[in-house]
């Protein structure tokens, strides 16, 4: 028996399925609970704002998006004029 959770996912999935005419996925029966391991390396990750956050200097990606703004203007000039 699969949880309620689980169970009305796959019932959202059916009728967006119905709605655009394709064919139903099938449901598996290989369903088994989350191990200890695999409930906590989900609860860290949940709980993590942002992997990376904080670990590159302010000042270090302040230049690399002006960087990347004029990157884009460039990119965008060069596309209008080649146009």
């Amino acid at each position: 028996m699969e949880p309620p959770h689980i169970r009305d996912a796959w019932s959202r999935i059916e009728g967006a399925f119905a709605k655009l005419d394709l064919p139903t996925p099938r449901a598996t029966d290989d369903y088994r609970p989350p191990t200890s391991f695999e409930k906590a390396i989900l609860t860290g990750l949940q709980s993590k704002a942002h992997v990376y956050a904080g670990t590159a200097d302010p000042a270090a990606v302040a230049r690399r998006r002006a960087r990347n703004r004029v990157a884009r203007r460039s990119r965008r000039i060069n596309r209008l004029v080649g146009a």
